[in-house]
């Protein structure tokens, strides 16, 4: 699987939330190394707990600076957020009892299209608010 790469077709124009994208562009791509690697469970769970803890920091601050610009989305991207921690969380309970790399990969692959995805369309509307 191949790496993420940042690139600039998605950058917000704020340094503050794309350097926050690519902190999470990097965590991303330590899990697909290891899977692509020497599959390892242990450390693709300490990635996996480093990726939860960033992404709530993250949604967080863009939710906090989204309600201070008045962003007329910001439910939505609520939503967006909370689905994202909801099936993460999902496949990584699948991923604990299994232990195997199938599930692993399952979990990068949502991990990987979501981001690009949510960065590309859902952070993308709201670049003019911030």
């Amino acid at each position: 699987m191949d790496l993420l790469k940042w690139d600039q077709n998605i950058s917000l124009n704020n340094d503050f939330i794309d350097n926050q994208h690519k902190e999470l562009f990097k965590i991303v791509n330590k899990l697909v190394a290891n899977c692509n690697v020497n599959y390892d469970y242990k450390i693709i769970q300490n990635i996996i707990y480093e990726l939860f803890e960033y992404t709530n920091n993250h949604f967080k601050e863009e939710e906090r600076l989204l309600e201070e610009r008045n962003y007329p989305h910001l439910e939505i991207h609520i939503t967006e957020h909370a689905g994202f921690i909801k099936k993460l969380n999902d496949i990584n309970v699948k991923l604990n009892k299994s232990k195997d790399k199938k599930t692993a990969k399952e979990l990068l692959v949502f991990v990987k299209n979501w981001l690009l995805e949510h960065t590309s369309k859902y952070d993308l509307d709201y670049k003019n608010y911030i």
